[in-house]
């Protein structure tokens, strides 16, 4: 289970505290994917499949990244199994979400992805492939059917060792990514076109880090180091490092 993909995604330390952000989330969970829904007073309340009943069991094989762009209701996961990177309409999920939804596979024939990111405004998904070594960016649209299909896919940072979690930010115009590193772990941001690459928090302070999020409001960058098993923030220009939770 991608635990810290969760956790990240759930937290928000205010005063030394740890509160729930959202109310709703999705998770991928070996050959499934899973919404659940949560409250600060009941943890966790409900969850329930994501996809059609009988999809998974033939059609994920390894469900690792998710990403979720809450405007367009739409959600996207990377598959290390069937090495593609599909999406489905949240706002045609019906009851139990047995009938009335469309899943794409908008990108196949990848190597291992993992992290996966939206950004709505430019109609851009990122995704983090550990084979490749790179983030990777393309651009997605509806056709005229109202498939969603990639119209091209390029890498904008290929200097990483093993890259993991990835997160965008649209408005300030940054792509946050983590890199899990034998030699050089760290957290890393770039522009949206991956030029302008800095390390946001190193080796000296994180072990493997995985998962992250952002609370672009407050300028956070949320994200897990499973090697130390401790969640922390840090501010997008890389000050005031927190730990979060261990």
């Amino acid at each position: 289970m991608s635990c810290l993909f969760v956790v990240a995604a759930l937290l928000l330390s205010v005063q030394g505290q740890v509160y729930v952000l959202r109310t709703t989330f999705y998770v991928s969970y070996g050959n499934t994917m899973i919404e659940m829904n949560v409250s600060d007073s009941n943890y966790p309340a409900t969850a329930r499949p994501l996809l059609p009943r009988g999809y998974s069991a033939t059609r994920i094989g390894r469900a690792v990244g998710v990403g979720c762009d809450a405007e367009q209701g739409l959600v996207c996961w990377s598959d290390i199994g069937t090495k593609t990177i599909r999406c489905a309409q949240l706002t045609k999920i019906i009851g139990d979400g047995s009938k009335g939804m469309d899943i794409y596979t908008v990108l196949s024939n990848l190597n291992r992805p993992e992290g996966v990111a939206l950004d709505s405004c430019s109609e851009l998904l990122y995704w983090t492939d550990v084979t490749d070594r790179m983030v990777w960016m393309a651009r997605i649209r509806w056709n005229n059917d109202r498939h969603l299909e990639a119209l091209y896919q390029r890498p904008i940072i290929t200097d990483l060792d093993k890259p993991r979690g990835i997160a965008v930010d649209s408005c300030a115009e940054y792509v946050f990514f983590t890199d899990w590193s034998d030699t050089n772990p760290r957290v890393g941001r770039s522009s949206l076109d991956g030029s302008q690459v800095v390390s946001l928090v190193s080796s000296s302070i994180v072990v493997q880090p995985n998962a992250l999020t952002l609370h672009r409001e407050a300028r956070l960058v949320y994200f897990g180091d499973s090697g130390s098993k401790k969640i922390y923030s840090v501010n997008y220009d890389g000050t005031n490092l927190r730990l979060v939770a261990s």
